[in-house]
């Protein structure tokens, strides 16, 4: 009763291995935290468990916005993608910019500055 495989891998199972050995020794840069920009505690706890998936980082650093197949519409792993990058090159807490600025793009219902919570 095993799963069928995939037909297509997003990350080839090799990558996948690698990554997660490196994320789990210790060799990627530590956590940062995010700043609560007007009751985003549910968007900040999100993301940072989503930045916390090595492969899922991988993939979105490998997602070319230049070769994205939603080119000119919201791309929700383009932004992911921008979030990632714009945390290297520091330690303190920063501005969760390019995921808030998408939120509504994801959620309609969501207001930034409207208590909210992370499984809603």
């Amino acid at each position: 009763d095993l799963l069928p495989h995939p037909e297509q891998w997003l990350c080839p199972r090799e990558k996948v291995a690698k990554i997660a050995g490196v994320w789990g020794s210790g060799k990627h840069a530590p956590p940062r935290g995010l700043r609560n920009c007007g009751n985003t505690c549910y968007l900040n706890a999100v993301t940072q468990v989503l930045t916390a998936s090595g492969p899922l980082v991988y993939v979105a650093q490998q997602h070319q916005k230049d070769h994205c197949l939603r080119s000119g519409k919201f791309c929700a792993l383009c932004q992911f993608r921008r979030h990632v990058a714009s945390l290297s090159g520091g330690l303190e807490a920063c501005r969760p910019g390019p995921i808030l600025e998408s939120v509504q793009k994801v959620a309609k219902g969501f207001m930034i500055g409207r208590q909210e919570d992370a499984h809603e």
